[in-house]
């Protein structure tokens, strides 16, 4: 009793006061009265983290974080060496933060201490996190180190934060992804294939909403303001396809 303890899992009933936490130990009761809360409301489904002390059978919270789905996915290169103490590093000129909540994984080495202070520049990472416009950020939920990038280019995924179909060029958390009629493949939402061509282009940008989560590949990344990925020429084509998100 009174032990310090944090946690994280999905709501499973109640509010904030009280609730139940669906975790990799089971369930337990949540009492919030009090508590500081972040990120949202607490709700069934939701996925929160909780800090707080155990009081008998139940766990009261101190801190409750409403974690937002995990929709953005980043595979690139890390250019530059991580900021340990701050818990940062940057991929695709994006700041990535991690916290006592991200898991890290080594699908290289197979370390199985592997953390942020083990990862070295020009190593290939999988991120996955949600976007923080406000302070333009990745909260990551999964930091893997990998050991090649599909065709040796980045992976973008994210919700769409605007589109310009006749520009055939779309937003993602603070990139710009100009796609094109030449060398670009198109899928849309029920995952049949478009093909390439204006045809494709049209019926993709119809198709297309702000808050769409969209993922492209085999793209060519350039830096800048904004950054930009687009088309190349020749193999491979970049892709652009609809994805379902369940957090």
């Amino acid at each position: 009793n009174n032990d310090p303890v944090r946690g994280e899992g999905y709501v499973v009933s109640g509010t904030l006061d009280s609730f139940v936490l669906l975790g990799p130990g089971g369930k337990v009761t949540v009492n919030g009265v009090g508590a500081t809360l972040s990120g949202g409301t607490v709700a069934p489904g939701r996925k929160v983290q909780v800090e707080g002390a155990v009081s008998g059978a139940t766990l009261r919270a101190s801190v409750v974080r409403v974690r937002p789905a995990g929709s953005v996915q980043v595979e690139a290169v890390m250019l530059v060496a991580p900021n340990v103490a701050a818990g940062t590093f940057t991929v695709l000129t994006k700041k990535i933060q991690t916290d006592g909540y991200t898991r890290f994984k080594d699908d290289v080495g197979s370390d199985p201490t592997f953390s942020l202070a083990k990862l070295n520049p020009n190593d290939n990472v999988k991120v996955a996190g949600s976007y923080d416009a406000a302070g333009d950020v990745v909260n990551a939920i999964l930091v893997e180190r990998i050991a090649s990038l599909d065709n040796g280019r980045p992976l973008l995924q994210g919700p769409v934060s605007g589109e310009d179909a006749l520009l055939a060029r779309f937003t993602i958390i603070g990139i710009d992804v100009i796609a094109g009629s030449t060398n670009t493949e198109y899928f849309a939402k029920d995952g049949s294939f478009l093909g390439s061509g204006f045809a494709a282009v049209a019926a993709f940008f119809a198709g297309l909403n702000v808050g769409d989560v969209v993922k492209v590949k085999d793209g060519l990344f350039t830096p800048g303001t904004p950054p930009i990925i687009s088309e190349g020429a020749g193999t491979p084509k970049m892709e652009v396809e609809f994805e379902e998100v369940d957090d």
